[in-house]
């Protein structure tokens, strides 16, 4: 094994492995966003979308308390999800377009933990900051400090997939 920086590069077939692992988070990471926002966009329609969007918000609602106050409304609608959970998802999906170009795709090294609770700090401090204060926080503000610790999350879920991978190669 070739070390770069301080990250593990995996030779061969693992590598192939580890890319079409990342493809696959990005991928099912996306599907899952854009169905955040098809629970709106079907709601504005038909009988039978509205059916469908329904099954949404029902799929989405043991993660998230679904305020309609609390989401970004879109197409005329709530979002599945609220802003918070809304700019944790995204975030996500940042953190895994960012993770090929701050690091080596297959690596199994997360950062450390401290970094998680720097970015996991702002939502904490926003969500303590509207209940002590008594007065409700914009759905910006949840999202941006939801998109923090979302990024945050993605560097520690992609090496655990790489590691997954990594470990049914090697039976």
């Amino acid at each position: 094994m070739k070390k770069h920086a301080e990250n593990i590069v995996l030779p061969g077939y693992e590598t192939k492995a580890a890319v079409m692992a990342y493809g696959f988070v990005l991928v099912l990471s996306l599907l899952w966003i854009i169905s955040i926002f098809a629970g709106a966009y079907l709601m504005r329609q038909g009988h039978m979308e509205r059916i469908w969007a329904g099954l949404i918000r029902y799929f989405f609602a043991p993660a998230c308390h679904q305020i309609g106050s609390r989401s970004f409304i879109c197409f005329g609608h709530p979002l599945a999800v609220c802003a918070r959970c809304t700019g944790l998802y995204a975030g996500f999906i940042a953190g895994v377009i960012l993770y090929p170009f701050l690091k080596v795709i297959g690596s199994q090294k997360t950062p450390r933990p401290w970094v998680l609770g720097a970015c996991i700090l702002p939502m904490i401090v926003e969500w303590t900051w509207s209940h002590a204060a008594g007065s409700a926080s914009t759905n910006a503000l949840r999202a941006m400090s939801g998109s923090a610790a979302g990024a945050a999350v993605a560097f520690w879920v992609l090496p655990a997939v790489f590691q997954l991978v990594h470990s049914r190669g090697r039976r």
